[in-house]
């Protein structure tokens, strides 16, 4: 179910432009990262808002160091009780002020240029309601590894895109600003989904409102074991079936002559994901998780794609490990 936002978003006097709304719970250890990259691009508080939204926090209380790092300079709101995941960024949407939302989690950060280059492209087009720009994954220590492939080799608006996202997801939140009035008109997170709900709500919102690409890379999203995402486990029957339960709602939001095979394709993609971390759960020799992750791809998608790469996964990996026999054999031979 989709709970409709208020008409009007709270607002004390003119509008700043961005509201960068950072939800935290039970963990800074990214934290200063994070704020510290805003505040590098910070126009001054006429023109962003930012503010921490604590989940009523019990481990690590993120005050000490917002003060530490920003003084008065950032809001912080706490919630009087711990909610879930949508309902957290809901609360962020609620308390924005500005024209364009950033929900940037306490472990990502953006890159020298992301306000301002989003800005500029921004203030010129009324008729777009949400835009992202490429991102890269970084791992714990900030060193970058895989890079999102462009969109578009130029900004601009992207065509078809809920078809395209509906397919795969193609976003981090770190990489999107939405206007509030989109908001508005989308509705909030769903509090059913979990795992899925930015996949569904990123889908909704593309059926409703054009998206602007920019292909500066320009975002940086965290992969750690520590992170929601890792919490969450991507090839969990859990997760596996919100998964499903979203790609069900979502391909719904497409034109009907398109539904049944957009979903087929969505899940035969998520079931290759899932046949990729497979392999590398397998290639760390933690074969039990390899063995889940690739049987649960199956519980997504029987495509023929899904069975050739199922059946490549298996060769390889026996050929590793007859080679790895071998060698040992050998050694023991000498």
């Amino acid at each position: 179910m989709i709970t409709k936002l208020p008409s009007d978003l709270p607002s004390a006097g003119r509008k700043p432009f961005w509201s960068v709304m950072i939800p935290v719970y039970n963990r800074t250890q990214y934290l200063a990262r994070t704020l510290e990259s805003v505040l590098q691009q910070d126009p001054g508080p006429d023109q962003m808002q930012i503010e921490i939204l604590d989940n009523c926090s019990e481990i690590e209380d993120p005050e000490p160091l917002v003060r530490r790092i920003a003084g008065d300079r950032v809001q912080i709101y706490r919630q009087p009780k711990s909610v879930g995941l949508s309902a957290s960024f809901n609360a962020c949407i609620q308390r924005a002020q500005g024209e364009w939302v950033h929900l940037l989690h306490s472990d990502d950060y953006v890159l020298p240029g992301f306000y301002a280059e989003l800005r500029q492209a921004l203030s010129l087009r009324d008729d777009v309601g949400a835009a992202f720009c490429r991102w890269a994954c970084v791992d714990e220590s900030g060193q970058q590894g895989w890079v999102a492939p462009t969109e578009r080799s130029a900004p601009g608006i992207l065509l078809d895109f809920a078809e395209q996202q509906a397919r795969g997801q193609r976003i981090q939140f770190v990489s999107l600003v939405v206007r509030s009035s989109a908001y508005r008109v989308a509705g909030c997170f769903r509090e059913d989904l979990v795992y899925a709900l930015d996949w569904e709500m990123w889908v909704r919102l593309a059926t409703q409102v054009p998206f602007w690409y920019e292909p500066k890379l320009l975002a940086a999203f965290r992969v750690h074991s520590q992170s929601e995402s890792s919490r969450l486990q991507p090839c969990s029957t859990g997760t596996i079936s919100d998964v499903r339960k979203a790609i069900a709602i979502f391909s719904k939001y497409l034109p009907p002559q398109k539904q049944v095979r957009i979903a087929a394709q969505a899940r035969e993609g998520y079931a290759l994901r899932c046949l990729e971390m497979a392999e590398g759960e397998m290639l760390r020799r933690r074969f039990r998780a390899g063995w889940l992750c690739a049987m649960r791809a199956f519980t997504c998608s029987h495509s023929p794609a899904v069975f050739g790469r199922a059946a490549q996964l298996a060769f390889r990996i026996s050929a590793r490990t007859v080679r790895f026999l071998l060698k040992k054999l050998l050694r023991l031979l000498r």
